[in-house]
């Protein structure tokens, strides 16, 4: 049985009415007869009625009336438990919510399959309540300001709320062998430093948004690199001051034409290229990761159905998709600070799982006052 819940709880107090009204139909009560005189009874033996008085089935359908009207009132819903709403963008990172048994989780932001974030803001989070349609809770994970005066039914819960002015790495792209350009901002304009896991450390001054590109030169082992103060902590209490390095192993045929590896290059700029075994079936082209998987192939050499300059820019395609894979843009306006409170349109309402139960009651209810009146009017 799905589980039940009220938008208005509080309404159900109008079944404590039924209580004092059923002690009244059912307590015993003396009859009083009037007679012309005791003679013919003196000799037989008066007893008065055992047990509580019956209520007549007019009383049963009025209590019916109460309790359908109450239940209509308090706004029932047949729901599918608690959905969890999380906003599982770079500049969040909600993860790790598991659904309660009965719910589900709606994850925004995650990556496409062409490795770009998409924008996570009010809209997209006031979309996703609104298909909520068979929850009976409704929990948002992000870091959005929460709207005012939130319903029973919705709870706004921040991972990591901003704490001033926040710095972000928006982007990082390879460069060159062991170099990579990173785009940057700093809302503040305070110095910081930029590290990598290797030890490679850089002060610089992030530029406010739109932000700025640095240059960044780390050691063959680098796989990630973040913004910090120069006491070694983070910048705010965002995460979206740390970034994975793409690096790719790209594998070519090995009888790939002689100008592979400049093809190869000017797509992706230090990337490490190695020829294929010779007399072994291999495509045109991959793009290795560093635990050595697959990540994107080309079969063929695109430039000879499309020509020089169609098959560079389908390359250059590929290796822009690979690089957004490893290393996703995070857009600017989710790693803005909100300048004042975020004006939200009107939340939406999910539609109940039963739709139309609360109507359904309150017919039942009507029905039933109907009937109460007419068994009265018929004297039972």
């Amino acid at each position: 049985m799905p589980p039940v819940s009220f938008d208005a709880p509080l309404q159900l107090g109008w079944l404590v009415l039924a209580l004092p009204w059923l002690w009244w139909l059912t307590r015993r009560r003396p009859h009083r007869h009037e007679v012309g005189g005791l003679r013919p009874w003196e000799a037989s033996r008066v007893e008065a009625p055992r047990g509580r008085r019956r209520p007549p089935p007019s009383a049963w359908c009025a209590l019916l009336a109460l309790g359908a009207a109450a239940l209509a009132l308090a706004g029932p819903r047949l729901g599918g438990g608690t959905v969890h709403v999380v906003d599982a963008s770079l500049s969040v990172r909600a993860r790790g919510v598991v659904a309660e048994p009965g719910g589900r989780v709606m994850r925004l932001g995650d990556p496409g399959p062409d490795g770009v974030e998409p924008v996570v803001a009010e809209r997209e989070i006031l979309a996703a309540i609104a298909a909520a349609r068979d929850a009976s809770r409704v929990v948002v994970h992000t870091d959005r300001p929460a709207p005012v005066g939130l319903p029973e039914w919705l709870v706004w819960e921040a991972p990591s709320p901003p704490s001033g002015p926040n710095a972000a790495i928006l982007a990082v792209a390879p460069s060159g062998r062991d170099r990579f350009a990173v785009h940057l901002m700093e809302e503040a304009g305070r110095d910081l430093v930029l590290a990598a896991d290797d030890g490679s450390r850089m002060a610089v001054t992030a530029a406010p948004p739109p932000g700025a590109l640095v240059e960044f030169t780390v050691g063959p082992t680098a796989r990630r690199l973040w913004l910090e103060t120069s006491a070694g902590r983070a910048p705010d209490a965002l995460a979206d001051h740390d970034a994975a390095l793409p690096r790719v192993r790209v594998v070519l045929a090995a009888d790939a034409g002689g100008d592979a590896e400049a093809l190869v290059a000017a797509a992706w700029p230090g990337a490490e290229v190695v020829r294929a075994d010779r007399g072994a079936a291999a495509p045109f082209l991959r793009f290795l990761g560093v635990d050595g998987s697959t990540l994107l192939a080309l079969d063929e050499d695109p430039r000879t159905d499309l020509g020089e300059a169609a098959g560079v820019a389908v390359v250059a395609r590929a290796a822009r998709a690979v690089r957004l894979r490893l290393a996703p843009a995070r857009p600017l306006e989710e790693c803005l600070t909100p300048a004042g409170p975020v004006r939200w349109p009107d939340l939406p309402r999910p539609p109940r799982g039963a739709a139309g139960l609360d109507r359904a009651l309150a017919a039942v209810g009507l029905l039933a006052l109907l009937a109460a009146l007419g068994l009265r009017h018929r004297g039972s």
